[in-house]
């Protein structure tokens, strides 16, 4: 089996709330990778290799400018906001209607599995390249929503529900 070791450093903090969440989630059915092993000393974990394109990759090869280490070096401060649009734009290109709706699917049931995500960007979903499913892969700001709070868990998705839409559109 194939595994991707992701390392947390001192930042004990993200590595709980990733563990926590991937370990959840998978639990309760959403698409995320398993956790195959744990360095409780290193601070890392060892998460299922998933084959396919992480979907900020796959929009940067056909010319979304999203990478921000490489926009920072050339100088370009172009706003986050601009950036996203000028990259939804491109979207057709990588992914079919059908798999954007799936995408906004997997993420109700990631709220519906009681969490919100905190960081719905191109960067932290994955098309699996066998299947064409997505799978979301960075859980290091996931938050379980809070018990007997709607009010509150009701504000949570709805900041997840921005940054999707802001992504993939209104019609998403």
């Amino acid at each position: 089996r194939l595994g991707v070791r992701k390392e947390f450093g001192s930042s004990r903090g993200r590595f709980v709330q990733e563990l926590e969440g991937l370990i959840d989630l998978r639990e309760r059915g959403c698409a995320v990778p398993g956790v195959m092993g744990v360095d409780w000393i290193e601070h890392s974990i060892i998460l299922e290799y998933v084959p396919g394109a992480v979907l900020r990759e796959a929009l940067a090869a056909v010319g979304a400018a999203l990478r921000q280490r490489e926009l920072e070096a050339a100088g370009d401060r172009t706003p986050y906001k601009v950036r996203i649009q000028a990259a939804q734009a491109l979207l057709p290109r990588v992914v079919s209607d059908d798999q954007i709706a799936r995408i906004g699917q997997e993420l109700r049931a990631i709220h519906s599995a009681g969490y919100v995500l905190e960081d719905v960007k191109y960067g932290n979903i994955m098309i699996h390249a066998l299947t064409g499913e997505p799978v979301f892969i960075d859980f290091e700001r996931a938050l379980p929503l809070p018990k007997g709070s709607p009010g509150l868990s009701e504000y949570l998705r709805g900041i997840d529900l921005a940054k999707f839409f802001d992504h993939f559109g209104r019609d998403a």
